[in-house]
């Protein structure tokens, strides 16, 4: 076709400017290639700390958040690079194989494998992270999100690493130096990895023997043959950590003064070092010790057994004193029961239901009658109780061990009903006053067979993935 002058083949310019927004595109997904990234780490890290630590110093909803922004981001760079970036598997690769290589071949199939196994995991850690919610069940449970994510971290990784390479090559970074910048890179991404799986934020301990810290002065101690505070409570030879506290003391003259308190309970620090603002703080062996936890728990009913340590702490006074209100409203719950253990209410919340009983009385089973005397109720007496009643059906479970935490020797809640434990997710519990629930003192890391219960105004059971 013969055009005249000023005119020009509107097919033409067309697609030179289809070619345009194209360009345009792929430009746009090369800046949003490091938002992605940045958005990817950040999903991934706020899921480690849901799934790796049992505080969860994240809200849930910041990751579910994050995680929609980072579905719609990479959505966007799928399309991008799968349309607009072509790719020909089959002469990059014969050229490989026909020793036909370059640095830029290679990276760009690194990236285009990598790639497409990111995408793979991601729809397998986004898929089974919505059995939270939707009781999905295998393959796509909550276990196999916290088990995948591992490698889509690892796939992640090596994408960004060759990424990172491609671009710095195209800004004409010398060689040297880039290699420099992308070990740096990886080692970076692969020490957060490492840091999560290792416990190395928590700072675990699993030291044999028992120590106490005072005020931040460490002192070994082994128990035997001392007379105990409570031995209402704990069988002959059995401790407290306050009796580890007054022995403690003892051994190395430091000035300790207190009386026991019968409308809260338990013993009462008067003074310690010429100090009355103490409180306690028990981390079993592959207890997090970079995890404070608050609690509102009678020292002298909380047992000290092999690999404990034990950290004396200077508090607000007001704290003590909300501790000790707690009791006595505990203490005047029972006496208003006549001595009966009456839990006003007891809540379970598994993964596929949950159930309220009210004004259920519990009753001792002698569980644990190695450490307590017998008659001694720990909240695991809660659900037998339940049991006993038909109200549940249950299983429990001896550990020896649990992971990292070498020294357990604990029964635990396997089961209730249809909802039994598997890979990172089971049941645990709290119990005390309503407005201190969770990580405000009611949730501590003290088993419920070992956790005396004098009358608290509930007790729950929840389901949890760490």
């Amino acid at each position: 076709m013969k055009l005249c002058r000023g005119q020009e083949d509107t097919s033409d310019a067309g697609e030179r400017e289809k070619r345009k927004r194209w360009a345009a595109l792929v430009r746009l997904d090369k800046k949003l290639s490091w938002v992605l990234f940045v958005v990817t780490f950040l999903t991934i890290v706020t899921g480690y700390l849901l799934t790796r630590i049992e505080s969860q110093p994240v809200p849930p909803s910041y990751h579910v958040a994050i995680k929609i922004i980072f579905v719609i981001l990479l959505v966007f760079h799928i399309v991008v690079v799968t349309v607009f970036i072509r790719y020909r598997w089959k002469t990059q690769i014969v050229r490989i194989l026909d020793s036909e290589v370059s640095e830029a071949s290679v990276l760009k199939l690194i990236q285009r494998i990598s790639g497409i196994l990111v995408l793979i995991f991601t729809g397998i850690v986004v898929v089974s992270g919505l059995d939270y919610y939707f009781n999905l069940g295998e393959p796509f449970s909550l276990a196999g999100h916290a088990r995948f994510d591992d490698w889509l971290y690892l796939f992640f990784t090596i994408h960004m690493g060759a990424g990172l390479k491609v671009a710095l090559n195209r800004r004409k970074v010398s060689s040297g130096t880039a290699t420099v910048l992308v070990f740096v890179f990886l080692v970076v991404l692969i020490g957060v990895f490492a840091a999560f799986e290792t416990g190395y934020f928590m700072s675990s301990t699993t030291e044999a023997g028992n120590r106490m810290e005072i005020d931040g002065e460490s002192y070994v101690f082994n128990i035997s043959g001392f007379n105990q505070a409570r031995p209402d409570i704990f069988r002959e030879g059995q401790y407290s950590v306050f009796d580890a506290l007054v022995y403690v003391c003892m051994e190395n003259n430091i000035e300790l003064s207190y009386h026991f308190d019968a409308s809260a309970d338990t013993h009462v620090i008067d003074s310690l070092d010429g100090d009355d603002a103490w409180w306690y703080e028990v981390y079993y062996d592959g207890g997090f010790l970079n995890t404070r936890e608050n609690n509102y728990h009678r020292m002298d009913q909380y047992p000290c057994k092999d690999g404990t340590l034990v950290r004396i702490v200077k508090t607000d006074p007001s704290y003590a004193k909300t501790a000790y209100e707690i009791f006595r409203t505990e203490v005047a719950r029972r006496e208003a029961n006549d001595g009966s253990v009456i839990v006003p209410e007891v809540i379970i919340r598994g993964k596929t239901f949950t159930k309220t009983f009210l004004n259920v009385e519990v009753v001792p089973h002698n569980l644990r009658n190695d450490t307590f005397q017998d008659g001694v109720i720990t909240t695991i007496d809660t659900i037998m109780t339940l049991g006993d009643r038909g109200d549940i059906e249950y299983t429990l479970q001896w550990y020896e061990s649990i992971g990292t935490a070498e020294i357990v020797n604990s029964y635990w809640v396997e089961s209730i009903d249809a909802d039994a434990s598997f890979g990172r997710c089971g049941f645990v519990y709290e119990n005390g006053e309503y407005g201190y629930e969770f990580f405000r003192g009611n949730h501590i890391h003290l088993p419920s067979d070992w956790r005396v219960m004098t009358s608290p105004a509930y007790v729950e059971y929840f389901w949890i993935c760490i």
